[in-house]
């Protein structure tokens, strides 16, 4: 199981939803981005809650994707405050990694916000500006390594290269299959997506039933309900053919 702080997990979790829903009739903007910061918590945290080696799992969350969709829509300011709230909080209901190497690239990426929307001018490509984010953040890692070593340059380089690389091809998978839908989303702030919320809440329940189970009285009502459905199927099949239906259908509920 991911060791993680599971009730500021669920308060983050409820806290998100309730703004959702609250801005949703008033603000469609509004909404959108709290979808995408729940979204963003939920998939950076298997990367706070296990330990070397699964910490790849740190590079398939889709914060990177987001604030840079959130930076080119809406501003470098934006996305630079999504970008350390969607990591700093997410190690805070975390155990990994270090709060070191979380705050440095909380930072990083906060400054890559900044420059994105220049970035994507001169690109007016989501996915070389992807590729500039992506590789800013391999670069500010390997400077501070070099200012202040903590292990050999060898090492620092080799390192940097596979974790690097792998969040390059993680990234560019997003933004290829989910790019131009996350950044229409946010095209003049004017939709909110449905199908998107509810994949969220359907992944949300999914890990919650894994981790915590049903709740007692949800599952005593579904034991209830298929117990009720079965006795009415064995009722309808054992119906004699001849009975006139709508005394068939009382003597059903009185059964009931």
């Amino acid at each position: 199981m991911l060791m993680l702080n599971w009730p500021l997990v669920l308060v983050t979790t409820i806290a998100l939803y309730g703004l959702i829903l609250l801005s949703l009739p008033f603000n469609t903007l509004a909404a959108t981005l709290f979808l995408f910061t729940l979204i963003s918590f939920w998939s950076r945290l298997p990367g706070c809650g296990i330990p070397h080696p699964a910490f790849i799992l740190y590079n398939f969350d889709v914060v990177d994707v987001f604030c840079i969709v959130i930076s080119i829509n809406l501003g470098g300011m934006q996305g630079a405050a999504f970008a350390l709230f969607a990591n700093m909080w997410s190690r805070v209901c975390g155990v990994w990694p270090d709060w070191v190497g979380v705050t440095k690239d909380s930072i990083f990426q906060a400054i890559l916000c900044l420059i994105m929307p220049i970035v994507y001018k001169m690109t007016g490509s989501l996915m070389l500006t992807t590729w500039v984010f992506t590789i800013g953040r391999s670069f500010f890692f390997l400077t501070i390594g070099l200012l202040v070593p903590h292990r050999s340059l060898v090492n620092q380089i080799f390192t940097e290269i596979q974790f690097q690389s792998s969040l390059l091809l993680v990234n560019s998978f997003y933004v290829k299959i989910f790019g131009d839908f996350l950044d229409n989303l946010l095209d003049k702030g004017v939709s909110f997506s449905w199908p998107l919320f509810i994949f969220a809440t359907i992944v949300v329940f999914i890990v919650y039933r894994m981790v915590f189970g049903l709740p007692s009285g949800v599952t005593a009502y579904l034991k209830k309900f298929l117990k009720k459905f079965k006795k009415d199927n064995l009722i309808l099949k054992e119906a004699p053919s001849d009975i006139d239906e709508i005394k068939f259908i009382k003597s059903a509920v009185k059964e009931l």
